[in-house]
C-alpha cells in the first residue's frame, strides 16, 4: 500500500488520472444505458456493473499509466501525444474485451449480464473522454500562451519562409515556448496548393511576390530561411526581395550541415556570403570511408589548418585507430588536439610539431607512428606572398611533398592524398608552379611504385583563413573599402565542408596518380561577392562602403580553370567528382635541359634531384619559372599589374 501511495504521488499528471477514475466509473453506465436505449432498468444490472468497471478501473489504469498517458505534458501535446492516446485507449479496450469475453466465462460465480457490445461503446465513449479532456487543455494552453504574446513587450514578429516540414517544425517550436519573444505570422511558399492553408492555427500567405507587403502590413521585424535542401539561386532570388525591406534575415543550413531529423531556433544562423553559393550538395559516401578509416592508423600533415582542421574532425567520426595530427604551428595544433580529445576520448590522438623539409624528423616521426593512410594538407598557398618568396615556396610545396612521400613508402602506407589547387592548373604563379609540380611528383610515385597516391584539386574554400571572404568581413567592419584588384576576376569556389568531403571521397576512390576535381558549376564574379556582404551586413556598396580596384597582382589571372590543356577527364563513380586523365604525364612528356642538350626526365629521383639541385640554386624568381617551364610547358607569362578600370 505504501509502495502503491507513492506511486501516485510520483505521478506527473495526477489531475487527469482523478478525472480518468471518474470516467472509467461512469462511461460503463452510459454505454450500457445506450445499448438498452433507457436508464430506467439499470438497477438489474447493478452487480455486474460493479464488476465491470472494477475489471474495467484495474486494466485501464494499468494500460494508461505502461503507455505513458500520466508522463506526457498535455498542455504542449502534438500529433505524436495523439497517438498515445489512441495507442492507450484501445490497447486498454482490447485486452478488457478479450478478459471480459473470453476469460470471465469460464468463472461462473462472476455476474457477466452486460451485454457483448458494451466493451465496443466504452471504448468510443472513452476516447471521446480521455481523449478530449487532454486536446481541450492543450488547445487552453495555446490560447493563454498566445494572449501572453499579445500583451508582451518588445514581442518580434517572424515571417517564415518555407511551409515544409523544416517551417512548420520551427514554427511549432515558436508556438511551444513563448518565452523566446518571437511570434510567427505566417509562411512563405511558392507551392499554390498549400496558398490559403493553414498550419499550426498560422496561414500561409502564398508566393515570395506577397513578402514587400506582408513585411509592412504585419509590421514584421525578422525573416526566417527554412529552405535547407534548395539551391543557392534559390536562396539568393528570395534575399534579393527581403535586403531592401530592412528586416532581421536568419537562414537555415543545407541539409548536410544538420545533425539530427528535428529543427529548433538554434540551428538558425546569419546569413553568410557561402548560402548564396551552395549548390546540391556533394553526398559523400560516408559508409565507403568510414569502412576505409575505421580501425587504420591516419597522419594528417598541415593539421593546424582551416582545411586540416576540418578534415581531422570528420576523420576522428569515422573511428580511426590512432590520428597523428602534424603540423608547424604549436597553438592550431594544440587546439584542434584539445578538441579532437574532448569530443572523441576513444580515438588516440597524438601531436607533432614538426617542419615537413625536416626529411630526417619526419621519417622518424612515421617510423613511430606507421600510418597507414596519410593526408598531405600542409603547404604555402598564398599566391602573392609566395611570389617574393619563391625559394620558400619550391622547397615546402615541393620538396616537402617529396619528404612526406618518401617517409609514407619506406614505412609502407597503403594510401596518401595530396591536396593540390586549381592555381596548378596552366600556372601564372610561383605557387601554382610549385603545386602543379608537387602533383607531378605524386604521379610519378604512383606510377613508378605502383602505389595508391593521388591528388585532389581544390578552387578557392569559403571561409579559410587568409580567403576573400574573411579580408572583406574585416574591411567592412572597418568601414572599408574593400580592395578587389579587378572588376572582372572570377573564381570557383566551394565551401570547407565540401571541401573536406572531396578529400575522404578521392581517398575512397584509391585512384593511382589521379587527380580529382569537385564539380563546382560555374565561376563566380569577386566583386559580386563583396556586393552581397556590404549588402547583408545592412548597408549598400559604393555607397556606405566603397569598393576600390587595385589591377592585378603578379601571379594572379583573372580567370582560374580547373583543367589544363590536354588533360582529359572523365566523371568518377562519384557523380559530383572528376578524374583527371593526363596523357601528357610528365614521365613521358617533361624535359630538362642540360650542359645545352635535353633529355627526358625518367625517375622520381631525377626528378627531385633537378628541384634540389638546379631549382633550389637560382635566386631569380623569373629565371626559376623559366627553368619550371621545362617540366611545366603550360606556365603562362605572368600579367602584368592592371590598373583600376575605373579610374
Amino acid at each position: 500500500m505504501t509502495r502503491l501511495f507513492r506511486l501516485l504521488l510520483g505521478i506527473r499528471n495526477r489531475h487527469y488520472l482523478l478525472f480518468d477514475v471518474v470516467v472509467i466509473l461512469l462511461v460503463p453506465a452510459f454505454a450500457l444505458a445506450l445499448r438498452l436505449d433507457t436508464a430506467v432498468v439499470l438497477q438489474a444490472y447493478i452487480p455486474d456493473l460493479l464488476a465491470y468497471i472494477c475489471l474495467s478501473m484495474l486494466i485501464k489504469l494499468l494500460v494508461f499509466y505502461r503507455f505513458g498517458m500520466y508522463r506526457h505534458l498535455w498542455r504542449y501535446a502534438s500529433i505524436e501525444e495523439v497517438g498515445v492516446i489512441l495507442i492507450s485507449i484501445l490497447s486498454a479496450g482490447f485486452v478488457f474485451s478479450i478478459v471480459y469475453l473470453l476469460v470471465l466465462p469460464v468463472f461462473p460465480d462472476i455476474p457477466q449480464k452486460i451485454p457483448r457490445s458494451v466493451p465496443a461503446i466504452d471504448v468510443m465513449l472513452s476516447l471521446m473522454l480521455h481523449g478530449g479532456i487532454r486536446l481541450i487543455g492543450r488547445m487552453y494552453s495555446t490560447e493563454q500562451r498566445k494572449r501572453q504574446r499579445n500583451g508582451g513587450h518588445g514581442d518580434r514578429r517572424v515571417l517564415i519562409i518555407g511551409a515544409g516540414n523544416s517551417g512548420t517544425m520551427i514554427a511549432r517550436e515558436m508556438i511551444r515556448h513563448p518565452d523566446g519573444d518571437l511570434t510567427p505570422i505566417g509562411y512563405i511558399d511558392d507551392d499554390p496548393r498549400k496558398a490559403g492553408g493553414v498550419i499550426h492555427g498560422i496561414p500561409v500567405f502564398g508566393s515570395r511576390r506577397l513578402i514587400p507587403d506582408i513585411v509592412r502590413e504585419y509590421h514584421v521585424s525578422q525573416v526566417l530561411i527554412a529552405m535547407p535542401s534548395v539551391s543557392g539561386r534559390v536562396i539568393q532570388s528570395f534575399l534579393k526581395i527581403i535586403e531592401p525591406l530592412r528586416v532581421s534575415t536568419r537562414i537555415l543550413p543545407s541539409v548536410s550541415e544538420l545533425v539530427g531529423d528535428t529543427v529548433e531556433m538554434r540551428h538558425f544562423r546569419s546569413v553568410r556570403i557561402d548560402d548564396l553559393l551552395r549548390r546540391e550538395p556533394v553526398k559523400t559516401d560516408m559508409r565507403e570511408v568510414r569502412s576505409m578509416l575505421k580501425g587504420k592508423r591516419v597522419l594528417l600533415t598541415g593539421a593546424g589548418g582551416s582545411i586540416g582542421g576540418e578534415l581531422a574532425r570528420l576523420i576522428a567520426q569515422c573511428d580511426p585507430d590512432e590520428m597523428w595530427l602534424l603540423g608547424h604551428g604549436e597553438n592550431s595544433i594544440h587546439s584542434i588536439e584539445r578538441e579532437l580529445q574532448e569530443k572523441y576520448p576513444h580515438v588516440s590522438i597524438h601531436s607533432v610539431i614538426a617542419d615537413i623539409r625536416d626529411r630526417k624528423r619526419l621519417c622518424e616521426v612515421f617510423r613511430r607512428a606507421k600510418p597507414e593512410i596519410v593526408y598531405h594538407a600542409a603547404a604555402h598557398k598564398h599566391v602573392p606572398l609566395m611570389e617574393s618568396n619563391a625559394i620558400d615556396a619550391v622547397s615546402n610545396n615541393v620538396l616537402g611533398t617529396l619528404a612526406v612521400m618518401s617517409c609514407a613508402r619506406e614505412v609502407g602506407s597503403e594510401q596518401l592524398t595530396l591536396i593540390s589547387t586549381d592555381k596548378a592548373v596552366s600556372p601564372t604563379s610561383v605557387m601554382g608552379a610549385t603545386k602543379r609540380l608537387a602533383e607531378i611528383a605524386v604521379q610519378l610515385c604512383a606510377r613508378e611504385h605502383g602505389v595508391n597516391y593521388a591528388v585532389v584539386r581544390f578552387g578557392n574554400v569559403l571561409g579559410s583563413r587568409g580567403s576573400v571572404v574573411p579580408i572583406f568581413m574585416e574591411q567592412i567592419e572597418a568601414g572599408g573599402p574593400i580592395t578587389i584588384t579587378h572588376p572582372e576576376m572570377k573564381r570557383y569556389f566551394m565551401t570547407i565542408p565540401e571541401a573536406v568531403q572531396l578529400v575522404l571521397q578521392a581517398s575512397a576512390l584509391r585512384g593511382k596518380g589521379d587527380v580529382y576535381v569537385l564539380d563546382m558549376g560555374e565561376p563566380v564574379r569577386i566583386v559580386d561577392l563583396a556586393e552581397d556582404l556590404i549588402r547583408f551586413s545592412g548597408r549598400e556598396p559604393y555607397k556606405d562602403i566603397k569598393i576600390q580596384f587595385s589591377g592585378l597582382r603578379a601571379g594572379e589571372k583573372l580567370n582560374e580553370a580547373l583543367f589544363r590543356e590536354g588533360e582529359v577527364f572523365k566523371r568518377s563513380r562519384h557523380e559530383k567528382i572528376f578524374t583527371v586523365l593526363d596523357p601528357t604525364f610528365a614521365l613521358s612528356s617533361s624535359l630538362i635541359s642540360g650542359n645545352g642538350s635535353e633529355r627526358i626526365l625518367s625517375s622520381l629521383a631525377e626528378f627531385e634531384t633537378w628541384v634540389r639541385y638546379k631549382l633550389l640554386t637560382l635566386d631569380d624568381r623569373d629565371a626559376l619559372l623559366e627553368e619550371m617551364r621545362l617540366i611545366i610547358p603550360e606556365i603562362e607569362e605572368l600579367p602584368q599589374a592592371i590598373a583600376d578600370p575605373k579610374e
